[in-house]
Parts: C-alpha cells; structure tokens; sequence
C-alpha cells in the first residue's frame, strides 16, 4: 500500500491503454462491488476481493492461465495501480482463493455479474425501449480430466474420445453480450430442460414477466434446439422464433417437394417455401433451405427454417446466418481470455472462471461501443484483438494520490492513433475526463 501513498508517480508500461481501463472499471465501483463475494478464506495479505480483482486484471491483461498472471499483471507496477492493487498476488494464492469458492460465493458473483448488465448492456435499454432483441442460445465443449467434478466422457464435436464439461451460454445480438451462461455436464446434449433453464434465467435477467415483453425477444436456435416440442414451448410463452428443425430426414421430406427456389448469398444455396408447414400452435413461416455438399459431390443437405418475424425466405436464412457469430464468440473467449485453458477440478471454482470471464468480456464490449464513437475501426474487432492490441498499446503513465491522472500512449503504435481517440470518448461518457491523454515518443 505505500506505492499508493507516494504523492506522483510515474511509470513506463507495455499496457498504458489497459491502465485507462483499469482505473475506468475502479470508478464505475466493480471491484468495490467484488467484495460481495465473500470467500471463505483467511486474509493474510490479500483480501478475496483483491485476488478476484487480480484474476479480473490478468484475464484482461490476456493471461490465457491462471499462472500467466504472474508474467502480465505481476510484472506491471502501473497495472496493479490502476486495477487498485496493492500488489499482485502469486498464482498459487488465486489458485487456492477459486479452490475456496462456494456455490454461495458463486451466487454472488452471479448476482454481480447481472446487477452490472442490467446498468450498462444497450439491450436493457432496448426492451425498456419496446425494440426487438435478438437472443441466442449454445453449447460449447470444456474439456477436463475426467477426475474434475462434473466431467463425463460425451460428445465434444471432433474430440469425440475427450472427457469434459459443457458451457450453456444465452447471449444478445448483435451486442454480443452474455446474459447468463453455466457449466452443465459433459453429456448434457441440446434439449427442451436446457432451453427452458436458459429462457427463464433470461425473463428474470431481463425482467420478461409478461407475454408483451417477451414479444420483444426472438430467439434464434441451431437444429441442436429444433425439436417441435422446444419451438412449441417458446411460441407458448410469446416469443419470437427463428430456428432450425433438428431432423435432417424430416426436413429433407419437407423441403424435398418446394416448388420454386431463390438464390441466397452463399454461393449453390437456396431457399424456397415449404408447401406443407408443421403445426406449431401459432401461425409461422417455414422455408426448406438446401446447400450442394462439398464433401460428396452431386449430394444435397436439406434444412427448414422455422420464423414467426414476417421474413421473405432471403431475409430468413440472412438473419439465421448472424447465428454464427456465437461461435465466434466460443472460440474468441477462449483465446483471448484463456476459458479453455482455465481448467478447474471443482465445479464451484470452475463456475467462478467462467462468471469472471463472461465479466470480462462484457466489460470489453461496453467499452468497445465508447471506442468506436472515438473511431468506427475499433468497434469491429473482436475479443481476441481487443486483449492483444487495443489494450496493449505502450506508454508512460502518471499517478497522484494511487490516481491515473496523465496517460502518454508510444506514438508509433499502429493503434495508437484511434486508440486515443476512443479512449477520450470512453473517458467522457463516465464522467471521467480528468485523465490527459496524449503521446510520448
């Protein structure tokens, strides 16, 4: 704590940018609010709150471990200053405080996570505001020891003969927020009893009480959600659909006879009207899709879209395409934050990895909607150029009292320029303009 006391100090560091973001995040009170979850653990030298905010710091600093932390946010003086940090504790302490964590510390950190989505997500706003919300629902594989808690050997896409666990995740196009997400089995396959868990996680998230509100949301689900009775249950409760139908000999046998087919924007793939549509119990639009195979030449894959928002079949299947951005999103948040290689043999710890990475993530985004109004560039990178570029730019930083008062960011980085730009827009929009911005070198 004396390093804090010291009336100016200043410090070169290859993350002055991510310093800008630390000392944000401190204002806004998220590691004030940490300290909610209180970890049953002795304070020795670091309180729970402090190695929260450390493993927070070292997932935004991008350390893809735990360990990493050392090597990003323990070799950084300036860091540890601006994420409010005595000092950073060793990896062996973060280890053993997540070793620690109940599923009532989980609660709280859940509770945490969702008390600052519904303060700074755009999509609050929006169903505040009786806009429709695009939401989407997945699994994505964690692969574990199958001595960890909750591991089983199930299917994991390539990795067939892996043990693991599973990541149900709902997130919010094209915000690219996540809502809720929780570490399921390995065996758990897509299904009613998950869709159902994840639609009323969101109704209490978002505050959804009504058929009138849930109106505002269309959900949008892979095959792997497509059965009837999952589509019946959404269209029961007032959403909106746009999802696919799980059986590849069924929807060959609906789309099979379409009589005229389009174009769409993929290259050989068409969509046309299904002739004789399921009964769903509320009035739908069902378009065959069919895409030639490129495995088997001269062979078809047939799909049937299933939409309840008025669609021509072009505007479907465009609209179900933004789908993929969930993968994307998987495979961004386990590069960039480390969600794979985060490996935890507790699923209560486990569960605390993930909640700290979909914060961090999160985090990330809302401040990418202030950077882009700064530059348009910076608003479409994704998490992985986010950890390792935007926030990693270089520079001297200045502190008076432990605050960040003046930030000089290398001139010559290739981001340093927008950067900038971004960072005074972020810093406006908080309420925050005292920092000085500008360059050294």
């Amino acid at each position: 704590m004396k390093q804090c006391k010291q009336k100016r100090r200043q410090l070169a560091t290859p993350r002055a940018s991510l310093c800008v973001l630390g000392q944000v995040v401190q204002e806004v009170g998220v590691f004030r609010d940490l300290a909610q979850v209180k970890i049953p653990q002795k304070v020795l030298r670091y309180t729970p709150q402090q190695k929260l905010t450390a493993l927070l710091a070292g997932m935004l600093a991008g350390a893809s471990t735990v360990k990493e932390t050392d090597t990003t946010v323990g070799t950084d003086l300036a860091v540890q200053l601006a994420f409010g940090l005595p000092a950073c504790p060793d990896q062996s302490t973060l280890q053993d405080t997540l070793d620690a964590a109940t599923w009532e510390n989980v609660a709280q950190l859940r509770q945490l996570t969702e008390e600052l989505f519904r303060r700074y997500s755009p999509a609050v706003r929006r169903v505040a505001a009786g806009a429709l919300v695009w939401v989407d629902i997945d699994l994505t594989p964690l692969p574990v020891s199958g001595r960890s808690e909750g591991s089983e050997r199930g299917y994991f896409g390539r990795e067939r003969s892996k043990t693991g666990r599973k990541l149900l995740r709902v997130r919010t196009a094209p915000e690219q927020e996540v809502v809720y997400q929780r570490v399921v089995s390995g065996k758990a396959a897509s299904g009613l009893a998950l869709l159902q868990e994840a639609m009323l996680e969101l109704e209490r998230v978002l505050g959804l009480d009504t058929p009138e509100h849930r109106a505002l949301i269309a959900v949008r689900l892979d095959a792997g959600f497509g059965s009837e009775e999952s589509h019946r249950w959404l269209l029961e409760r007032g959403y909106h659909l746009l999802g696919k139908m799980k059986s590849g000999p069924r929807a060959r046998k609906l789309a099979g006879p379409v009589a005229e087919w389009w174009p769409t924007s993929s290259p050989g793939r068409e969509v046309g009207v299904v002739q004789g549509p399921v009964d769903l119990g509320r009035p739908t639009q069902q378009y065959g899709v069919r895409t030639p195979s490129k495995d088997k030449p001269g062979s078809t894959y047939y799909a049937v879209l299933v939409s309840t928002l008025g669609l021509t079949p072009q505007e479907a299947v465009a609209a179900y395409d933004g789908r993929a951005g969930m993968e994307n999103d998987f495979k961004g948040d386990k590069q960039g934050l480390g969600l794979r290689s985060r490996r935890k043999r507790k699923l209560a710890a486990q569960e605390m990895v993930v909640l700290l990475a979909g914060l961090a993530r999160n985090l990330l985004l809302w401040c990418r909607r202030w950077l882009a109004q700064g530059d348009l560039r910076l608003g479409k990178l994704g998490i992985v150029r986010l950890v390792r570029e935007v926030w990693t730019v270089p520079g001297c930083v200045t502190f008076r009292q432990g605050q960040l008062t003046r930030v000089k960011l290398v001139r010559t980085h290739p981001l340093g320029r927008q950067v900038r730009q971004g960072l005074r827009v972020l810093l406006q929009a908080i309420g925050h303009p005292n920092i000085t911005l500008g360059y050294s070198g």
